[in-house]
């Protein structure tokens, strides 16, 4: 499988898709959830909207000061812009290096971008000071080493359990019914981080929340034998703790004002 997999990384970097040397020797700085995923706890965050004038410096900076929060999910897969990233960076730089949440930045598809502008984004997230990268809709298992490769190509020292010290995060997701089969596959690749699913745009592709959930914690299955943490939409403390007691090591929840509580009681509830 293996060997494969490295024919298609050769094979496509000879059609020209190359890496670059924009970002050389990246190492990143995901450090607070590196950590306490190597200490074999769960890790909390949120979902951060990517359109621009959203979030100011000033409440990236309350963000990062929040002692519930360990992660910043940066959404521009729909608006993708590097001002979105510089704001939260301005604002999380303000919070000392041990005490800030990493912040992971989720960009537009392969399937919407093409590589070659993927490729592109990934420089300008390393660039701009992003913790992680997260890909949206990984459909198979040649796309998935594709990206191991290439950041490996660049010098990025990507964590994951078999690499506890890395420092960057490299997250992939399942989000289509076609992907859900080749989880498998996914899992034996190799490179990265998080294996995760998508678990709204996957109920949409398989017609319903209970699919959707099925092709989820099957995706958990695949990503625990391979020994990856995944993540998943978990909004109060019930679900937290059924999240966690299914095996789940992220928890994501959109931001309002009980948020910091949910976590704190939910923490409590489940021994973090």
């Amino acid at each position: 499988m293996k060997k494969n997999l490295l024919a298609i990384i050769a094979a496509l970097t000879l059609t020209g898709f190359t890496t670059s040397s924009m970002a050389q020797d990246y190492v990143g700085d995901g450090s607070k959830i590196i950590d306490i995923l190597n200490g074999g706890n769960n890790i909390y965050g949120i979902f951060v909207p990517g359109n621009e004038g959203v979030y100011s410096v000033d409440m990236a900076e309350e963000l990062a000061r929040n002692e519930q929060l360990d992660y910043l999910f940066l959404n521009l897969e729909g608006i993708y812009t590097t001002e979105a990233i510089d704001v939260l960076v301005e604002g999380i730089s303000r919070v000392n290096p041990e005490d800030r949440p990493t912040l992971l930045v989720r960009i537009p598809t392969i399937d919407d971008a093409g590589y070659e502008l993927t490729l592109e984004r990934i420089n300008e997230v390393l660039e701009h000071g992003g913790d992680g990268i997260v890909f949206p809709h990984i459909r198979s298992a040649a796309m998935a080493a594709y990206l191991s490769g290439y950041l490996n190509g660049l010098g990025v020292d990507v964590w994951s359990p078999q690499n506890p010290d890395g420092k960057f995060i490299s997250f992939y997701m399942l989000e289509d019914g076609h992907a859900i089969t080749q989880a498998y596959e996914v899992a034996e690749v190799g490179g990265y981080s998080f294996l995760s699913c998508g678990i709204g745009s996957l109920s949409g592709a398989l017609g319903s929340p209970e699919l959707g959930e099925a092709g989820c914690l099957e995706v958990l299955a695949q990503a625990t034998r391979a020994n990856y943490p995944s993540m998943q939409l978990s909004s109060t403390v019930d679900v937290i703790q059924q999240r966690v007691e299914e095996g789940y090591t992220g928890l994501l929840s959109i931001w309002n004002d009980d948020t910091t509580g949910i976590f704190r009681r939910a923490r409590e509830v489940v021994g973090d």
